[in-house]
């Protein structure tokens, strides 16, 4: 992945600053994923929240957080090299009204980043068989418990199942390799 020093190409060229939110919350992200992607389960603590993905004071413009949510998924293709499209937005007025949104079992080839922001949601991975042979030195199961602001990454080949409290709030981004 390729992470401009001065904000001078990519993302950031001619489209926002480099500290702005969303920008600084794009480049946390794109190293994050350096370490993780393709390796091994893990949560960021992001010191910057980005402005789509925080509960606000009062209404939010739904346009303008969709907006922003296409320049987050834009940006981590772009610094991944990988197809990402954020799938779900989700509010759930009880526990188990979210879990269409991230349906357990694994994908095929599907990386997930899910970002909490609202309620706090219990994430138990298992690597499968498929993730035992292209992911050799991860770890068997990882286990979470994913808190508003946090970010979850679940490699492909990886089962998953949560459990979401009440009023759970969460995106999620999936990125896949153009060529599957």
């Amino acid at each position: 992945m390729d992470m401009p020093d001065d904000g001078s190409t990519g993302y950031w060229s001619g489209r926002r600053p480099v500290d702005e939110p969303a920008a600084l919350h794009l480049r946390e992200l794109g190293l994050f994923l350096s370490v993780h992607l393709g390796r091994a389960p893990g949560i960021l603590w992001p010191e910057n929240d980005h402005p789509a993905l925080v509960e606000g004071p009062g209404e939010c413009d739904p346009e303008l957080i969709t907006d922003q949510l296409g320049l987050l998924t834009a940006g981590l293709g772009c610094l991944t090299g990988l197809s990402a499209r954020t799938v779900a937005v989700d509010t759930a007025g009880d526990e188990g009204d979210a879990a269409h949104a991230v349906r357990p079992g694994a994908d095929t080839g599907d990386h997930l980043l899910v970002h909490q922001i609202t309620g706090a949601a219990t994430w138990r991975l298992s690597r499968t068989r498929a993730a035992a042979d292209t992911e050799p030195g991860a770890p068997a199961s990882f286990a979470c418990r994913l808190r508003p602001g946090e970010v979850l990454y679940v490699p492909a080949y990886w089962s998953r199942r949560a459990e979401f409290t009440a009023g759970v709030r969460y995106a999620v981004t999936r990125l896949r390799d153009p060529a599957l």
